[in-house]
């Protein structure tokens, strides 16, 4: 028997599950992404990032934080899991990551930011120091 469907029925059947779910789906999300970005950008505003330390330091912040979404990332799966096996989904669902191995969300983030952020830093020393090399200029 052949197990492949066609996208158009597997939308469909998404559509079909989260029908009367929409509400807590997008309202779980929206309230993930304010978390996230209200955090990071709470923590980092404090850090002066004209100098090296202040640079190294609001970036420490951002990854400690990204680090930490990681854990909401397995609560916004376990509500689509809820959503996609016709149990009822709460809000609280997002949460769910905090209760059940928060380390090894942790650890799985860790290694993500690791793969994105490594290839970046010295893109980001050079703007730094291209940046610094300019304002001296700048300044009589």
């Amino acid at each position: 028997m052949n197990s492949v469907r066609p996208s158009g029925a597997l939308k469909a059947q998404a559509r079909d599950h989260l029908t009367g779910h929409y509400a807590t789906a997008i309202s779980a999300l929206l309230l993930i992404q304010c978390i996230v970005f209200l955090s990071t950008t709470i923590s980092t505003g404090f850090a002066d990032t004209t100098t090296l330390t202040g640079m190294i330091l609001s970036l420490l912040i951002s990854f400690i934080l990204q680090l930490l979404a990681g854990i909401f990332t397995v609560g916004q799966t376990q509500l689509f899991f809820h959503i996609a096996c016709r149990q009822t989904p709460k809000i609280n669902d997002i949460f769910s990551g905090f209760k059940n191995h928060p380390d090894k969300a942790i650890l799985i983030q860790f290694v993500l930011l690791l793969t994105g952020i490594l290839p970046m830093t010295p893109f980001l020393l050079l703007l730094f120091f291209y940046q610094k090399g300019q304002n001296m200029y700048l300044i009589p």
